[in-house]
């Protein structure tokens, strides 16, 4: 018999969406013991909230995501003395709809992670809107316009999951160097500038990052000003040109150049869409 997990990325997920929920918590609320079925992601919106399992107690705050997984016996509960209005979204799910996570037919890429803190509490938090509205509609598609939404909730997070792992394996110096790196892009700093500031030579900065990281300190610096710049212009409504000049690019050619090296598309095709 054939053990063997299938490993589903997240660019790959089909999910089945289960429920949707989005409201307002009566205070003291408590959910459980309980054990679910399937992976539950619940939105805390606002108040304060606690997770306790066999292994784990944490409290969670406005701006937070839970990702419970399924067959963990555990409590969700609402922090009674939190002055602030207790709203919360919560989303059932199997990831994959061709298979079970609980019964050990598929592995998920990444894994996901209990909590994850956002970035972009805004964004998330009209996405689940989305996700809620597209569930309860009376739109002949409406499960596959649910799916369609959690999938890109589950990628969002994903990002997340994906670089909190990616920081947990990189040694202390890299990750100097890389904060370096994200705090300087307007210098687009290289490995010389990178070799002076942490005082060791050009050729060992090279070595860091392709050891641990497997690119080297140029490309790295560009993916990560194209990405900055791609989020700028979607999310903050700026032009390429303002976008370039945040991101250290000196020269809007050359910047939509690496932009649709690193994407495949224009930053001006990226603004029309």
């Amino acid at each position: 018999m054939d053990t063997t997990k299938a490993l589903i990325s997240a660019e790959n997920l089909a999910p089945w969406v289960k429920s949707v929920n989005y409201f307002t918590a009566k205070p003291g609320s408590c959910w459980g013991p309980r054990v679910i079925q399937e992976f539950e992601l619940i939105l805390i919106v606002s108040g304060n909230f606690g997770y306790r399992s066999a292994d784990k107690q944490l409290m969670l705050e406005g701006s937070q995501v839970l990702c419970i997984p399924p067959g963990i016996r555990h409590t969700f509960y609402h922090v009674k003395d939190s002055a602030v209005e207790p709203v919360i979204s919560c989303i059932h799910l199997e990831p994959d709809a061709s298979g079970n996570w609980l019964r050990g037919s598929y592995q998920l890429s990444p894994e996901p992670e209990l909590v994850t803190k956002l970035t972009e509490p805004e964004i998330m938090k009209k996405l689940f809107r989305h996700c809620l509205d597209g569930f309860h509609g009376l739109n002949r598609y409406r499960s596959a316009i649910a799916s369609c939404q959690v999938k890109e909730i589950w990628l969002r997070l994903a990002e997340h999951w994906r670089e909190l792992k990616y920081v947990k394996q990189i040694s202390p110096r890299l990750r100097d160097m890389l904060a370096y790196l994200e705090n300087n892009l307007e210098k687009s700093p290289g490995r010389r500038e990178l070799a002076k500031h942490f005082g060791i030579t050009p050729e060992h900065v090279n070595y860091l990052f392709k050891q641990e990281l497997g690119t080297s300190p140029t490309q790295y610096r560009r993916e990560f000003q194209v990405r900055k710049a791609q989020r700028l212009i979607m999310e903050g409504g700026l032009s390429a040109k303002e976008a370039a000049a945040v991101t250290g690019f000196s020269d809007a050619f050359y910047f939509s150049k690496v932009f649709k090296e690193i994407t495949g598309i224009c930053p001006s095709s990226l603004r029309r869409r």
